[in-house]
């Protein structure tokens, strides 16, 4: 079903996303991802890490690219804990690679540091970090990682073990767009426009009962062989929008196949030859969104009544919006940008009549519901330039002949214009 917007005076875009894909025609943030696990390796004389420290050794962290373990008893202060010990299954095998090695270890100290922690790493104020085998250890026969979580502020102590923590450690405050968990409501710090933040800049987390501009919605692994070399941009970004749209699906418990939209970070090249995956996929909007933000509650604007008025949902805009588009509906005391003021079928002919006359018949139809529900002919009207939407030629031959009427611009209305004569 697509009908194209149209003004009296100049077209009104139309967007409508496809079934293809939620992101159809809409920006994507190609940004650098912040790689949680800190990565580090010992070879040479230096003995490897996994023969000096175990499972549930309290330490002391120092350094990130090869960190070094000072195991401490764990009430004297520390910085950091060994969730686990992971051994690889192919130890008889041949190295697998620097990048395979990675990315499989990576996994698996996700898995470990979350379940150690007793929920998602991302949701405390630790960070997580391993040290993985080089091609050195592996053929000296060291083919076990060592997985480790530490403070994220290197500035902060613990006095005992994070073992079943995670309740104690959540987060509050500044965080890294890297670090937040699903669920997560934030605003930028500086005042800046959300669709500028990259990855790594810091954002203050918000009640989600109150006002902020993103909702963080899920962290997603895009699905690439371990060894695969760097995606081009089209394949990133189709992979990025397709593992984000089903993470939208289930966050939300929504189709996300029209009407909703979201952006995204997807890993830079550094980042993937570290073995990073993630793709972050969040909602942000240029204007603060008040309260809970619930999709599953937002009807298409082709569902709505004469008179309904509504406000647009983050990323919306109102010369893109379309009958198919979910909009939120309010009560028009509330502030709003758009009312419903007519809706209905054009006769439908045996065959389409050609654009020009289906707009033409929608423009005439929605002229006479204007000053039916105005008061006023849109000529001598402060909203004489409302949007209208009409049939283009596949819905018409599918039998979906449906227009429809509304008043909606940029500026923000705290009333029905219903008889307004305005």
């Amino acid at each position: 079903m697509s009908l194209t917007a149209a003004a009296p005076v100049v077209p009104f875009g139309s967007r409508r996303a496809s079934g293809v894909g939620v992101l159809a025609g809409l920006l994507t943030l190609a940004v650098t991802t912040i790689f949680l696990w800190q990565q580090g390796s010992f070879s040479g004389p230096q003995p490897y890490a996994a023969d000096l420290v175990d499972e549930g050794n309290c330490v002391n962290v120092t350094g990130t690219d090869s960190p070094t373990f000072d195991v401490v008893p764990c009430p004297d202060p520390h910085n950091g804990e060994i969730v686990a010990m992971i051994d690889h299954p192919d130890a008889d095998g041949p190295f697998p690679g620097d990048r395979v090695t990675k990315v499989w270890f990576e996994q698996r100290c996700t898995e470990a540091a979350n379940a150690y922690v007793g929920g998602d790493v991302m949701t405390t104020t630790l960070s997580a970090g391993m040290v993985v085998p080089t091609e050195e250890n592996w053929a000296d026969g060291q083919q076990r990682a060592v997985c480790y979580v530490t403070t994220v502020d290197s500035a902060a102590e613990l006095n005992k073990s994070v073992l079943g923590g995670s309740s104690e450690l959540r987060r509050a405050g500044s965080i890294a767009i890297s670090q937040l968990a699903a669920g997560d409501c934030f605003s930028p710090t500086d005042n800046r426009n959300p669709f500028e933040l990259r990855s790594g800049d810091i954002v203050e987390l918000a009640n989600c009962g109150d006002t902020y501009f993103g909702i963080f919605f899920g962290r997603a692994q895009l699905p690439f062989p371990d060894d695969a070399d760097f995606p081009s941009g089209e394949e990133l970004s189709s992979a990025s929008t397709a593992v984000c749209s089903s993470a939208f699906e289930e966050f939300f418990a929504v189709d996300s196949s029209i009407g909703y939209t979201f952006r995204f970070w997807r890993p830079s090249r550094t980042d993937w030859d570290s073995g990073s995956r993630d793709v972050l996929c969040a909602v942000l909007s240029e204007d603060e969104i008040s309260g809970q933000y619930i999709p599953a509650d937002y009807p298409a604007l082709a569902n709505l009544g004469t008179g309904q008025c509504f406000a647009l949902l983050p990323e919306q805009k109102p010369a893109s919006v379309s009958l198919d588009d979910h909009v939120r509906p309010v009560i028009c005391s509330d502030p709003h940008v758009g009312q419903m003021i007519g809706t209905g079928q054009l006769p439908l002919e045996a065959s389409f009549p050609g654009e020009a006359e289906v707009r033409s018949l929608t423009e005439q139809e929605c002229r006479d519901r204007f000053e039916t529900f105005v008061g006023i002919p849109p000529s001598e009207s402060a909203y004489g330039r409302f949007p209208y939407w009409y049939p283009d030629e596949t819905s018409w031959t599918s039998g979906d002949s449906r227009y429809a009427c509304a008043i909606l611009g940029d500026e923000i209305l705290t009333e029905s214009v219903q008889d307004s004569q305005n």
